[in-house]
């Protein structure tokens, strides 16, 4: 063994357990993203469900009598808070956006049919209020 062989083992062995912890932090991180963003698509497919079945509801009530429907959209929930979502409802489908922080726009798209009593756009923590 030379003079200084040990000095740069440990320094090898130094730059190897660096590299591996970064590696399991970065791993750990990607993780925790993904699990959000699972979290956030299915509270959004949730509720696209949600208003899909007030308004196929609200629509068999409009057979002549008066009627009221009254919906109060749930909120997108993280361990952060309450994000703000966006929810469009098309002709063929029900589009929830939400924009996260550090992770950008997540949307979830429900297949669906509009009916002609539907309003075209809500927001979470909004109520939807349908008269007929």
């Amino acid at each position: 063994m030379e003079k200084g062989q040990i000095s740069f083992d440990l320094i090898l062995i130094a730059i190897v357990a660096i590299v591996f912890v970064g590696s399991i932090a970065l791993v750990a991180g990607v993780m925790g993203d993904n699990a959000k963003i699972d979290s956030i698509r299915s509270q959004e497919r949730q509720i696209g469900n949600e208003i899909a079945s007030v308004l196929n509801s609200a629509t068999v009530l409009t057979g002549g009598n008066s009627f009221s429907v009254t919906y109060d959209v749930p909120k997108i929930r993280t361990a952060e808070g309450i994000l703000p979502c966006s929810i469009t409802i098309n002709a063929d489908s029900i589009l929830i956006s939400v924009n996260v922080p550090d992770v950008g726009d997540v949307s979830s798209t429900i297949p669906f049919a509009k009916p002609a009593i539907s309003p075209d756009s809500l927001q979470c923590g909004q109520t939807m209020v349908i008269t007929g």
